[in-house]
C-alpha cells in the first residue's frame, strides 16, 4: 500500500481551504438565483393562467346568475298571462253588469221587455280586445240567444251548440251559474273567426247571471292572443337588460327563428340555422343542440362581433331552454373583456416582480459578502488547526498499513464463512421445498384414497351381491349356466372399472418430471373422475363446461396441473360441506383468450372471509382442524402454477361463493 505524502497533502489542503468555500458559495448563489428566477417565472405563468380561469369561471357564474333572474321574470310573466286574461275578461263582464244596472235604475217605469231591448241595443255593438271580444247573452230558461255578434244565431236555441271538443257550451255555462252565480267555465275550444289555419284554440270565458232579466251574460278571450301580448311586452323588457360591460340577452325558438336581440333588431324573425361565425361554427345549431338536450342548458363557444365594433372576437355563451314557450335564451361574455382584466393584473404583477428581483439581488449580494467573510475566518482557523495535527497524522499514516492488512485478513475470513452459510441456507430451503411438495402430494394421496374408497364401494357391493346370488342358487339347485355366465360377465366388467380407477390413481401419483403437451380438457376430465365419487357422496353437483371450446393444448409436467385442480375442487367441496349449502355445486369453465388460457373453478360455498383472504397462499395456513388439513395445498398450487407452469393463480369472492382463476400461457 502506498504511503500518504504528508507534504503534498498539506499543500493541497491549504489550497483547498480557501478555494472550496469560495466555489461552494459561488455555486450555491448561482443555483439559488436560478431556482428563484424559475420559481418566480413559473408563478407568473401559473398565476396568469389561474387568474384567467378564475375570471372565466366568475363570468360563467355571472351569466348563470343573470339567467336565473331572467327565468324568474319569464315565469312571472307566464303566470301573469292567466291573471291578465282573467282580469281583462272579468272587468268587461263587470262593465256590462254596470251598464245593465244603470239602464234598470234610469228606467224604473219601463217594462222588462223594454229594458231588455235597451240593454241589447247598448251591448250588441260593443267590441274590445282588439276586435276579438264581444258579449254573448242568452235567456236562462229558453236557452235562446239574445245577443250574439253573428246575427243568424240571435233568437236561436243554443242548448245544443258545441265547441270543437264536443262540449255543450250552454250546459257548461249553466253549471257554473248554478254553483256560484258567476265565474269562469272550463276551457272551451273554437276556431278563430278570421283564422286561416282552422286550428282549435283555447278560450277562457266568464259568465254571470242577471236575475232582473233572467239572462246569462258572458265574454272571453283566446289564451294564445293574450300570451302573445304578454310575450311581446316581456321581449321588450328583456331587450333593454344590460349587465357587466357588455352583457345582454338574445332569444330564438327551437326552429331557429330569432325573436329578440338588442343589436340585430333588423334581423328579428329571420332563421338562424345556418348563421356562421368566422371559424365556420353554426351558432344557431350549437345553441339549439345544447339547450334542447338534458339538462336544457349549457355553454357554447364561438366568435361574434362585439357591440360597436367590426371584428369578431371569441365569446362564451350560456344558453337555457324554456320549453313552455319554446324559447332558447342566451347570454355571455367576450374573452376580450377578460383579457383586459388579465393584462391590467399582469402590469401590477410585473411591477411587484421587478421590485422582488431588486430585493432578492441585494439580499444575495449581502449573503455572498457575509458568507465569504465567514469562510475566510473559518479557513484561517482550519489552517491553524491542520498545522498542529501534522505530526499526529504522520504517526497515523505509519500505523495505517498494519491495520489495513489486519482488517483485510478479517474480511477474507468473514467472506469465506458467509459463503458457507449461504450454501447451507440454500440447501436447507431446497430441502424444505421438497418436504412441502411431498406433504402436499401425501395430503392429496389421502384425499385420493378416500375418493377410491367411494368409487370402489358400489362396484364391490355389486360383485358381493352377484357372488352371494350364485352361491344361493347352487345351494338351492336352481343354478343355470346361462345365468351364471351373464353374472360372471358383470363381475368381469366391474373389476375392469376397479382396475381403471387404480390406473387413474397411479397416473396421478407418478413422479415423472418430463414436460409434454397435453389436452386441457382431458386433464380436467381426469380431475373430475378422481373426485367424482367424493362429490356424489356429499350430493355436490359438478358442472364441467370445459368442452364448450375446441381442444386446448399446453406443455406441462404430467400430474402437476391435475394436482392443482383436485386441490381446489377438494377445498370447494370442504367449504360446501362445512357451510351445509343447499343445492351445492362446483363449476369448471375453460376460456381461450388472446395470449392466455383461463381455467375457472367456481362454487357457491359462501366464499372466503375478508380477514383471511390475504393469507390463503401462505404455507401451513389452514381454516380446517389440524386433523383435516395441512395448510400447504394452496401454497403448492400457487407455486406449481407460477414457477413450473409460468402462469398466474388468483381468487375473488362472488355473490354466492368463490372463484379461482388459473391463467396459463399458450404453448
Amino acid at each position: 500500500m502506498t504511503k500518504i505524502d504528508l507534504f503534498q497533502t498539506a499543500k493541497k489542503i491549504k489550497r483547498d481551504i480557501y478555494l472550496y468555500p469560495f466555489l461552494i458559495i459561488f455555486l450555491s448563489v448561482i443555483s439559488l438565483i436560478f431556482i428563484t428566477y424559475h420559481s418566480i417565472e413559473n408563478f407568473r405563468v401559473s398565476e396568469k393562467s389561474e387568474l384567467k380561469a378564475k375570471l372565466i369561471e366568475k363570468e360563467k357564474e355571472l351569466s348563470v346568475s343573470q339567467m336565473k333572474q331572467v327565468m324568474h321574470q319569464i315565469e312571472f310573466y307566464q303566470k301573469k298571462t292567466i291573471k291578465t286574461l282573467h282580469n281583462n275578461i272579468k272587468r268587461r263582464i263587470n262593465e256590462a253588469s254596470d251598464i245593465i244596472n244603470n239602464i234598470i235604475i234610469e228606467n224604473p217605469n219601463k217594462s222588462k221587455k223594454e229594458i231588455k231591448r235597451l240593454v241589447s241595443t247598448a251591448l250588441s255593438p260593443i267590441r274590445f280586445f282588439k276586435g276579438r271580444g264581444y258579449y254573448l247573452v242568452y235567456d236562462k230558461d229558453t236557452k235562446k240567444s239574445v245577443i250574439h255578434p253573428v246575427k243568424k244565431f240571435v233568437g236561436k236555441d243554443m242548448s245544443k251548440f258545441k265547441d270543437k271538443k264536443g262540449q255543450l257550451i250552454v250546459q257548461l255555462f249553466d253549471q257554473t251559474i248554478e254553483k256560484k252565480g258567476e265565474g269562469f267555465t272550463p276551457d272551451i275550444y273554437f276556431i278563430k273567426p278570421k283564422g286561416k289555419d282552422k286550428k282549435e284554440y283555447k278560450k277562457h270565458i266568464y259568465v254571470k247571471y242577471i236575475p232582473e232579466l233572467n239572462w246569462v251574460i258572458g265574454t272571453g278571450d283566446y289564451f294564445d292572443e293574450v300570451e302573445k301580448e304578454v310575450k311581446k311586452e316581456l321581449l321588450s323588457e328583456l331587450q333593454n337588460i344590460r349587465y357587466g360591460k357588455n352583457g345582454y340577452f338574445w332569444i330564438m325558438d327551437s326552429k331557429y327563428k330569432l325573436l329578440m336581440h338588442p343589436y340585430r333588431e333588423d334581423e328579428l324573425g329571420n332563421i338562424q340555422e345556418f348563421v356562421q361565425d368566422s371559424k365556420g361554427n353554426y351558432i344557431g345549431q350549437m345553441a339549439v343542440k345544447i339547450a334542447i338536450n338534458e339538462p336544457n342548458e349549457g355553454f357554447i363557444k364561438y366568435h361574434w362581433v362585439k357591440p360597436n365594433q367590426k371584428n369578431e372576437i371569441e365569446k362564451i355563451n350560456f344558453v337555457k331552454y324554456f320549453s313552455t314557450w319554446d324559447w332558447i335564451i342566451g347570454t355571455g361574455v367576450y374573452y376580450e373583456d377578460i383579457d383586459k382584466i388579465v393584462r391590467s393584473q399582469e402590469i401590477s404583477y410585473e411591477n411587484k416582480i421587478n421590485n422582488l428581483y431588486k430585493n432578492i439581488f441585494i439580499l444575495f449580494l449581502i449573503l455572498v459578502i457575509i458568507s465569504l467573510f465567514i469562510s475566510f475566518i473559518l479557513s484561517k482557523k482550519i489552517k491553524k488547526g491542520f498545522n498542529s495535527y501534522s505530526t499526529e497524522l504522520q504517526n497515523i499514516n505509519e500505523s495505517l498499513e498494519v491495520k489495513v492488512k489486519e482488517r483485510t485478513s478479517e474480511l477474507n475470513k468473514l467472506n469465506t464463512e458467509l459463503e458457507d452459510k449461504i450454501k447451507k441456507e440454500t440447501e436447507k430451503n431446497r430441502f424444505q421445498e421438497i418436504q412441502l411438495l411431498e406433504q402436499s402430494k401425501l395430503a392429496q394421496m389421502g384425499e385420493m384414497i378416500g375418493n377410491i374408497a367411494h368409487q370402489w364401494r358400489q362396484p364391490l357391493s355389486v360383485i358381493s351381491t352377484i357372488a352371494s346370488g350364485i352361491k344361493i342358487k347352487v345351494e338351492l339347485g336352481s343354478n343355470k349356466i346361462e345365468d351364471n355366465l351373464n353374472e360372471l360377465d358383470t363381475i368381469v366388467n366391474t373389476t375392469k372399472h376397479l382396475s381403471k380407477t387404480i390406473d387413474q390413481f397411479r397416473d396421478f401419483i407418478k413422479t415423472d418430471k418430463n414436460r409434454k403437451e397435453q389436452v386441457l380438457q382431458t386433464i380436467i376430465k381426469n380431475a373430475a373422475t378422481l373426485t367424482e365419487a367424493s362429490l356424489k357422496h356429499n350430493n355436490i353437483k359438478f358442472i364441467n363446461e370445459s368442452n364448450l371450446v375446441n381442444d386446448l393444448i399446453i406443455e406441462t409436467i404430467d400430474g402437476e396441473l391435475i394436482q392443482v385442480l383436485i386441490n381446489i375442487i377438494n377445498n370447494s367441496k370442504d367449504a360446501l360441506v362445512l357451510n351445509s349449502i343447499e343445492n351445492p355445486w362446483i363449476k369448471v369453465t375453460l376460456k381461450e383468450e388472446e395470449k392466455d388460457i383461463s381455467i375457472q373453478i367456481e362454487d357457491n360455498g359462501k366464499g372466503i372471509k375478508k380477514e383471511i383472504f390475504h393469507k390463503i397462499y401462505n404455507p401451513y395456513f389452514t381454516t380446517k382442524h389440524q386433523s383435516q388439513g395441512t395448510g400447504i395445498g394452496l401454497y403448492m398450487c400457487k407455486k406449481i402454477i407460477t414457477k413450473s407452469l409460468k402462469g398466474k393463480l388468483f381468487a375473488k369472492n362472488t355473490q354466492d361463493g368463490v372463484i379461482f382463476t388459473i391463467k396459463l400461457p399458450k404453448s
